[in-house]
């Protein structure tokens, strides 16, 4: 990332901030959403994911925010994302997270294998 590109990604960060949810104490599963998105006219985002992938979910966050601040994107219900091979396809949809309020879930979409076909 250039130096430029790397000062607006730490300005993203100071006014956008992750938190991780985990969903119960049996499950593994991490509910990562925004919280500073509503201030640009978007709904928060959030994702739900693993231990394995949280790093790599909060990293998307991170770049869908910069979209979101740095280039003015705004993302709706049903929107389908592909912008970026290494995060795969995903849809955004309406969901409710913990307390109720309305959020914006990435939702991967299943991808085929291309050696063997599932």
């Amino acid at each position: 990332m250039a130096e430029k590109d790397e000062a607006k990604m730490q300005q993203v960060m100071k006014e956008v901030r992750l938190d991780g949810v985990i969903d119960d104490e049996t499950s593994a599963a991490i509910e990562l959403h925004t919280h500073g998105l509503n201030r640009y006219g978007q709904l928060e985002l959030m994702v739900v994911t693993n231990t394995l992938f949280y790093q790599a979910a909060g990293r998307l966050l991170n770049q869908l925010a910069y979209n979101v601040i740095i280039n003015g994107e705004r993302f709706k219900d049903g929107e389908n994302c592909d912008y970026r091979p290494e995060f795969g396809i995903f849809t955004f949809q309406m969901a409710k997270d913990k307390a109720g309020g309305e959020v914006l879930r990435i939702v991967p979409r299943q991808l085929t294998c291309e050696i063997c076909g599932h």
